[in-house]
């Protein structure tokens, strides 16, 4: 409950009612002020910023799971085919608008536990600079799942505006570059999933 308090005053619009509930909240359960310490942040920062009239982005970044072999249009390993399916497990729950992946087969059939999951329909495109392009265009105030490659996903996150996401490893499979975009400004979490990777 407190949890959704919390969600309910950071995105009113009347900040007296925002200050009201607070008090309330503060009144009923006197230890909340420790879970609520950044609620008067949140406040300034809503004020100072608009953030509740900015639209938000989130973009699921991915490198495709583990190949098969290192032909050029590879299919997935077993392995991988067991990591796309966690892939779809963890994605489940996060209310999935679209998704998009390479022309690679290894990326389609990350893809395809998710699209089963979700009813979404993959969309191939061909280049990252096609895939941002698309997102902010296309997909604004969208939920999307990118599904990449080892040396695109870097160059996918820098054109959605955030930096510190690395060309992927060879052996590097299990992270999710989280990006939320709201207006302008991008914010990165960085997150694993499945079996962990170097």
């Amino acid at each position: 409950m407190q949890s959704r308090a919390c969600l309910w005053i950071q995105f009113s619009r009347n900040q007296k009612e925002r200050e009201m509930a607070l008090m309330e909240i503060l009144q009923k359960r006197p230890r909340a002020w420790l879970t609520l310490v950044l609620v008067p942040m949140i406040f300034m920062a809503t004020m100072s910023s608009g953030f509740p009239q900015e639209v938000v982005t989130t973009i699921y970044i991915v490198r495709h799971a583990e190949k098969l072999d290192n032909s050029t249009n590879s299919p997935l390993a077993a392995k991988g085919i067991e990591r796309a399916q966690e892939l779809a497990h963890v994605l489940q729950d996060t209310g999935l608008t679209s998704i998009l992946v390479s022309n690679r087969l290894r990326t389609q059939e990350t893809a395809a536990p998710v699209a089963k999951t979700t009813g979404i329909t993959p969309q191939p495109l061909g280049s990252p600079a096609e895939i941002v392009n698309n997102i902010l265009a296309d997909q604004v105030g969208g939920h999307v799942l990118v599904v990449g490659h080892s040396e695109t996903v870097d160059n996918i996150a820098a054109g959605l505006g955030v930096d510190g996401v690395p060309e992927l490893k060879p052996s590097q499979y299990d992270r999710i570059f989280l990006v939320h975009r709201i207006g302008s400004e991008a914010h990165l979490t960085t997150l694993r999933y499945g079996d962990p990777t170097d």
